[in-house]
């Protein structure tokens, strides 16, 4: 039995914990394997996992579990190693459902930005992946 699973008996809940991962890339490509999709950019991934624990501190600590399994080493395509690493919890969220179902929000936030910003504005600094590329 995990540790961290919620005991039997206790009441438990649904937690949605935010966290980010980083990638480092290390080596040289192999210039004949370069193509269009080739990058040097630095890649980080913001991913949401649904928890069920008795507590916030119990979420975190599942979701820790879970982030360091998916710390992970490989060799890319362009022969360069790869490897992801859990950088940091961004946030959590208490979901009131007792019980998820189609439709139940898992994570939301309130961001806060000058009275004036535009919307385009607002979206190209948050979310610039959104933004069509030409």
């Amino acid at each position: 039995m995990n540790p961290t699973d919620p005991n039997p008996g206790e009441e438990s809940s649904w937690y949605a914990v935010k966290m980010l991962f980083e990638c480092f890339i290390t080596g040289r490509p192999d210039a004949s394997k370069i193509d269009d999709d080739y990058t040097e950019d630095k890649t980080y991934e913001e991913s949401i996992y649904l928890i069920h624990a008795n507590s916030l501190e119990t979420a975190y600590e599942k979701a820790e579990q879970e982030a360091r399994s998916y710390e992970m080493s490989y060799q890319n395509v362009y022969r360069q190693d790869v490897e992801w690493k859990f950088v940091r919890f961004l946030d959590a969220f208490h979901l009131f459902d007792q019980e998820p179902a189609d439709l139940t929000e898992v994570y939301s936030r309130h961001i806060s930005a000058p009275k004036r910003t535009k919307t385009e504005e607002f979206v190209r600094k948050m979310f610039p992946e959104t933004e069509k590329q030409d």
